[in-house]
């Protein structure tokens, strides 16, 4: 009732990602953000930035939850790096893991964060698709300078969608419609950077699919309890576990897979 007033945009995602131990903390940047900041060096450099270019530029996260990217950065050397987010807990958490770093905690739009704020590269991942109206986040990114950099991830229709579909009783993490206000395809994000007057000058296609069909088919099996079957149907799902990242990378390079980093640049 009353969505999407109801839902507080404070509260969640502290509950998602539990406080963590220094080590633990450590070990999910290493893992999960220091890759994104290797692609993003990667590509900026194929492109014809230096090394040297990247690390004095200003680099603000968008919704930088509980720090682990701006951390990335700063492991790297870049020195003018800022986290906003809008969960004060997350915001808490960044602070205690990075006390030489800014995480601002924001309690207005992500348009106005884009405009208040000037950014040589504006990164923002797994966000956008919390927000109920992207057309004025779109409209700010047009007026920022020429070359400015806007790197951003999303989840798109894809395979991992399709079996949401297919498996209703399972839940879903793209098709819930009340954490994620929007869904993206190909064709949405070469519109949106377009009003938003960047060209797309990388991707980098990997998703989740394989892990949720294999969670799908495990959960519906364990449901019908056939016990006389469950020995052949372990070394079956043990045999699918094996091969993921295989069916993953098939699924990737036909473009079916569920997520999206895109890296674009203001024309």
């Amino acid at each position: 009732p009353n969505y999407p007033n109801d839902i507080s945009r404070e509260s969640g995602f502290d509950t998602i990602y539990p406080g963590l131990c220094a080590k633990e903390y450590e070990s999910r940047t290493i893992r999960i953000y220091k890759p994104k900041l290797n692609w993003l060096f990667n590509t900026l450099i194929n492109l014809g930035y230096t090394k040297k270019d990247l690390m004095n530029k200003k680099w603000i996260e968008i919704g930088s939850g509980a720090g682990n990217f701006i951390s990335a950065c700063a492991n790297k050397g870049i020195k003018d790096i800022v986290g906003i987010e809008v969960n004060q807990n997350l915001v808490s958490a960044s602070r205690e893991h990075n006390p030489q770093l800014n995480t601002i905690h924001w309690k207005s739009s992500c348009e106005a964060i884009i405009k208040e704020h000037e950014a040589d590269i504006l990164c923002s991942f797994f966000v956008l698709e919390h927000i109920n109206d992207l057309s004025p986040v779109w409209e700010e990114l047009s007026r920022k300078p020429k070359g400015s950099i806007f790197v951003f991830s999303v989840p798109v229709f894809g395979l991992s969608t399709i079996l949401e579909d297919a498996f209703p009783d399972q839940f879903a993490r793209n098709l819930d419609g009340v954490v994620h206000t929007q869904l993206f395809t190909d064709d949405s994000i070469e519109y949106a950077m377009k009003i938003a007057g960047h060209q797309i000058s990388s991707e980098w296609i990997f998703g989740q699919d394989t892990s949720d069909l294999v969670r799908f088919l495990t959960m519906k099996n364990k449901c019908k309890n056939i016990s006389s079957q469950e020995s052949r149907k372990n070394k079956t799902f043990n045999r699918i576990y094996a091969i993921q990242d295989e069916l993953q990378a098939v699924i990737d390079k036909n473009r079916l897979s569920d997520q999206r980093h895109i890296l674009a640049i203001k024309k």
